[in-house]
């Protein structure tokens, strides 16, 4: 199969949404014959090494190459990290295909069935989303908040799940929006029914404080931040798995990114 026609097999799946995305074509030749197929939440010099060693010729990232853009080096680029990913994908000969938007915009976003079905939470309904990326959840028994945070630490390699709010408040309505948010967990446990909000990093001073001190008041608001690797980088391996029952003799493999922070 050639990275052209996988291509056209991903537009098929997900028709909507290509006009205005990030989601294209990074590196590589479309004419080029798929050898094996690596999936990564973002591409780092390490597992970009383990990728090529394994004998991928087309990496697949949820998150862009570089740290401010997302499409092949700038002529003028001379930062020296940014420089020796570069370096080093045109080196592998490995082609980037970057899908992020329509992860998401799949009828079950699969960031988020990848950690649902990681941490096996039961889930009664899920709500049309409310942007992309934030869909509430509707959870068929009761959960605290402590009892989620334990199972993302145990499952989503989350040392030290962060938590405000209430954690032993018992909770049946879950927003995820996994990744990055800013501010946006307010506005959802501001303004909706949502009892907790789990997020990959948000920003503290509007989310944060407000889930504790709706607590304080006696009210079922609360965040868990889990990091934005951590939190979505699962979701990533469910998409692996996923490419090959759908497709089965291309071959297809999850690479880990590492920890972002050390402890």
């Amino acid at each position: 199969m050639k990275i052209s026609e996988f291509i056209r097999f991903w537009h098929e799946t997900v028709p909507h949404g290509w006009e205005n995305t990030c989601d294209h074509l990074h590196y590589g030749d479309p004419e080029t014959e798929i050898s094996k197929i690596a999936v990564v939440f973002k591409i780092t010099l390490h597992n970009l090494g383990l990728a090529a060693a394994a004998g991928a010729n087309l990496i697949i990232t949820h998150e862009p190459l570089y740290p401010r853009y997302d499409g092949c080096i700038a002529q003028d680029e001379t930062d020296p990290v940014a420089l020796a990913l570069h370096d080093r994908l045109k080196e592998t000969g490995m082609a980037v295909l970057r899908l992020h938007d329509h992860i998401h915009i799949h009828t079950f976003d699969f960031i988020h069935r990848g950690y649902i079905e990681r941490l096996g939470l039961p889930i009664q309904f899920a709500n049309p989303p409310y942007r992309l990326g934030f869909t509430q959840y509707g959870l068929a028994r009761a959960y605290t908040m402590r009892e989620i945070a334990e199972l993302s630490a145990r499952y989503v390699d989350m040392p030290h799940p962060r938590m405000a709010g209430d954690p032993d408040a018992p909770i049946t309505r879950v927003t995820l929006a996994l990744g990055g948010t800013g501010s946006l967990a307010y506005d959802i446990l501001s303004s909706t029914d949502t009892e907790l909000f789990i997020t990959g990093e948000t920003d503290e001073l509007s989310c944060a404080f407000y889930a504790n001190e709706a607590a304080a008041l006696g009210q079922n608001k609360n965040l868990l931040v889990l990091g934005h690797c951590e939190s979505e980088q699962f979701g990533m391996d469910y998409l692996a798995k996923w490419i090959h029952e759908q497709l089965p003799f291309l071959e297809t493999q999850f690479f880990l990114t590492a920890p972002t922070y050390q402890y």
